[in-house]
């Protein structure tokens, strides 16, 4: 199940399967559909990359598409989650809040986790749509764990382009025919359990080709600065 379909807000955490676009363009159209429906039942939409490059081309996409956000600049624990006075009191919206993050300000650069509030989870509501895989595996596993963590109802999962630096090392033809078979089309996301279990392996399988963790700009950069190759 996609972002798209998936517009049932439900007390906990639900991490939805990977959904997968055939190219950047398709995927920014198939992100539009979701932030749409996911503002219909949430009280925010973040949208988390890794990655400068990703979090400017959001920023442009989202000013283009006329989409009102707010940038997450410094580290959110549930101390600064919004409150409940907060989503009451605001500006009388019809739409859920849309948020753009960078995934290493999610629960603090160290990694300190989310502070708990008895009683906030079933009151607030967040979709947390991740637009991109870092090349480490580590760094989407810290994600999802501090995620976890966040006194809401939480709907998390990833919006990704096959033609993404890390996302095609599992594009394969039978790969493509097997999305042609599941009805993937130019101009929408299909969610894929084989792809998500099938990306998840060749990422943890990778992990022993890098020899650091150099901050960059792109994916394609980490990847540049990390291989063994180059250090």
């Amino acid at each position: 199940m996609s972002f798209i379909e998936w517009i049932t807000r439900r007390p906990g955490f639900r991490s939805l399967e990977d959904s997968f676009a055939i190219n950047r363009e398709s995927m920014l159209i198939g992100l539009l559909r979701a932030i749409e429906q996911q503002q219909k039942c949430c009280d925010e939409v973040w949208l988390v990359v890794h990655f400068f490059d990703a979090f400017l081309e959001l920023q442009d996409f989202l000013g283009e598409q006329g989409i009102e956000y707010q940038i997450v600049d410094r580290e959110f624990h549930g101390a600064n989650l919004p409150t409940d006075s907060d989503l009451s009191t605001g500006s009388g919206r019809d739409a859920g809040i849309v948020r753009l993050a960078l995934a290493a300000l999610v629960g603090g650069a160290a990694g300190d986790g989310v502070q708990s509030s008895p009683g906030r989870r079933e009151r607030l509501s967040l979709a947390i749509i991740v637009c991109e895989r870092h090349p480490h595996h580590v760094h989407d596993k810290r994600l999802f764990e501090l995620v976890k963590q966040i006194d809401a109802s939480i709907t998390f999962g990833y919006v990704l382009s096959l033609d993404d630096v890390v996302v095609r090392k599992i594009v394969s033809p039978m790969a493509l025919r097997v999305l042609k078979q599941l009805g993937l089309d130019d101009d929408e996301l299909i969610a894929s359990h084989y792809l998500s279990r099938l990306l998840e392996r060749r990422l943890i399988r990778d992990s022993k080709n890098y020899a650091g963790d150099r901050k960059a700009d792109s994916a394609a950069q980490w990847i540049e600065l990390n291989s063994r190759s180059v250090n």
